[in-house]
């Protein structure tokens, strides 16, 4: 049981950690994608690997209609979805690099922007990219048979997540108060 709660706290120091880090203001102004767009230096991250940046990433309109598109990253496609208000990145829990996500966030504001959770405002793409790494968290946390694995591969970058840490989406989506006993059967 101690153990249990290590990890719990463990986990949250992390997800902590990683609000700080990465979720900035949750509005942004007309003209802040094309500022972005502009500041080319933002956005490289090199690695042996894989150099991505915004300029190499690549998202297809696979249908013509605007609302499929395909990326490759590491040599491997993944599908997003949108639809109002809403991009999903099919498998996004492969993906774990946050300068990468970021990148990929950013591409997809490009394409259509996503209101924050007043509506009135628009998502960035660090506060898109924190979503993404606490969908990442708790995929790995929940066990290969839990009932929510499945739910936590894909993320839904939409209004509502806006700011979330992993134990509010956790307890969204199942209902249930947070307990790392519930997560570990």
């Amino acid at each position: 049981m101690k153990k249990k709660y290590i990890i719990l706290i463990t986990l949250l120091i992390l997800s902590i950690i990683i609000e700080q880090l990465f979720l900035k203001p949750n509005t942004i102004d007309e003209n802040y994608v094309d500022k972005l767009t502009e500041d080319k230096e933002i956005y490289e991250y090199k690695e042996e690997k894989n150099i991505l940046t915004k300029d190499n990433l690549e998202i297809k309109d696979i249908n013509g209609q605007k609302t499929n598109y395909s990326f490759v990253y590491n040599n491997e496609e993944y599908n997003a979805i949108y639809t109002t208000d809403n991009w999903k990145i099919v498998d996004s829990y492969k993906i774990t690099n946050t300068d990468d996500i970021k990148i990929i966030c950013t591409k997809l504001i490009e394409i259509h922007k996503i209101h924050g959770k007043d509506m009135t405002s628009y998502r960035t793409p660090e506060d898109m990219t924190y979503e993404w790494l606490q969908h990442n968290i708790v995929y790995q946390l929940l066990p290969n048979n839990h009932k929510f694995k499945d739910n936590a591969k894909d993320v839904d970058l939409d209004p509502k997540d806006q700011g979330k840490n992993m134990i509010e989406i956790y307890e969204d989506r199942t209902g249930e108060k947070f307990d790392l006993s519930n997560i570990t059967m």
